[in-house]
């Protein structure tokens, strides 16, 4: 995913979300370690997607899923905004 375009790497985020929470949902046979894995991966994902979203997306309706997904990922907001720093200094236009 690195040589790909922001908009194609944000659609293989919502759809890695999308199969995350299903499997997460859907699935009451898994143990409780799974369970947790996923949660972590969920919160992965929504990091990501939310800081893709900050990097790449200029509407404010993509501007506006980012706190969203910032929320959902549980990290503290220092980590948070020095991963979007570092995003920033080395994202190349």
């Amino acid at each position: 995913m690195k040589d790909s375009s922001p908009p194609l790497y944000q659609h293989a985020l919502y759809e890695a979300h999308n199969l995350l929470r299903t499997q997460l949902l859907l699935n009451t046979s898994i143990t409780s370690d799974q369970r947790e894995k996923l949660v972590r991966d969920i919160r992965t994902n929504c990091l990501s997607l939310a800081l893709s979203l900050c990097v790449f997306t200029s509407s404010k309706s993509g501007l506006a899923w980012a706190p969203r997904y910032l929320q959902l990922s549980n990290q503290p907001v220092g980590v948070v905004l020095n991963t979007i720093t570092k995003q920033f200094t080395t994202v190349r236009f």
